[in-house]
């Protein structure tokens, strides 16, 4: 997630400077971005060039969901898309929404905006209401706990599949009695457009 308020307004400013078409140097891109924060958030210095070109690694990667089509051409930045924006793009990963929230906690008296408590009922109901948990296959299940989780965590798992060691005075119990629903949270995709909207 971003490291502070001040990295999203980055992120806007990139993105309306390179979806307008032109080609845009490193230099007028911390230029830009230093006078426009300087403007809304009263900080008046200069962005180092590192933090630009951190930006940019961060838009065009997924770690927020943006793979921004980002080229850069004899030291000038661009879009290959012209009607790409990182308004247009949706948060179907529960994880990066969870860090969006937890972000817009951590920020929301800095954002002084009435409405951003709206948003974030929005958010939590996501996260946490349970109409969005819905019911996994057992085999599904297993094969995401034995691809994301830890080979001891994939183990643990079988073992307990499998019941504990049986003697021979008590019957194994049947298979289908140790089966439990397993339930995963599936969330509808949730525009970015409504968390940058909010940010000035």
């Amino acid at each position: 997630m971003p490291a502070n308020l001040n990295a999203l307004i980055r992120y806007k400013t990139i993105d309306r400077l390179l979806g307008t078409g032109r080609k845009y140097a490193l230099s007028e891109l911390v230029e830009h971005c230093s006078e426009y924060i300087g403007e809304t958030r009263g900080v008046y210095k200069i962005i180092s060039k590192r933090t630009i070109q951190e930006d940019i690694r961060i838009l065009r990667s997924s770690i927020l969901g943006f793979n921004a089509p980002i080229k850069n051409s004899f030291g000038k930045y661009y879009y290959t898309r012209p009607d790409y924006s990182i308004f247009n793009k949706s948060i179907s990963s529960i994880n990066i929404l969870k860090r969006v929230y937890t972000f817009l906690l951590l920020v929301r008296d800095d954002m002084e905006n009435d409405k951003l408590d709206a948003l974030l009922v929005e958010i939590g109901e996501l996260l946490y209401d349970e109409k969005y948990l819905v019911t996994e296959s057992e085999e599904d299940s297993l094969k995401d706990l034995s691809i994301k989780d830890s080979p001891m965590r994939a183990f643990k798992v079988k073992e307990k599949r499998q019941g504990p060691p049986v003697s021979k005075k008590i019957a194994a119990p049947k298979t289908s009695s140790l089966k439990t629903p397993i339930r995963k949270r599936q969330i509808p995709a949730f525009g970015w457009n409504k968390v940058l909207e909010y940010i000035k």
